[in-house]
């Protein structure tokens, strides 16, 4: 979505227990033209478990505007 004013925040903690397996690869972020965007993310991870995390940001978006191709 456009933001005229303003930021948009997103905040994820994430706590992974003993001998658990977690995928996290949510679909990719692509920031509308002036947009701004603030995230943290925390992940506590016992000693016998598992995590695969990702993340994807895409810069620009190649069929809006000239001024957002990548």
């Amino acid at each position: 979505h456009s933001m005229e004013a303003n930021y948009a925040v997103q905040t994820q903690t994430i706590s992974v227990g003993e001998d658990a397996y977690l995928e996290f690869l949510p679909e990719p972020m692509i920031p509308h033209r002036r947009a701004r965007f603030v995230s943290e993310t925390r992940i506590t991870v016992a000693p016998t478990a598992t995590v695969l995390y990702g993340e994807i940001v895409q810069s620009g978006r190649k069929h809006h505007h000239p001024d957002e191709s990548f």
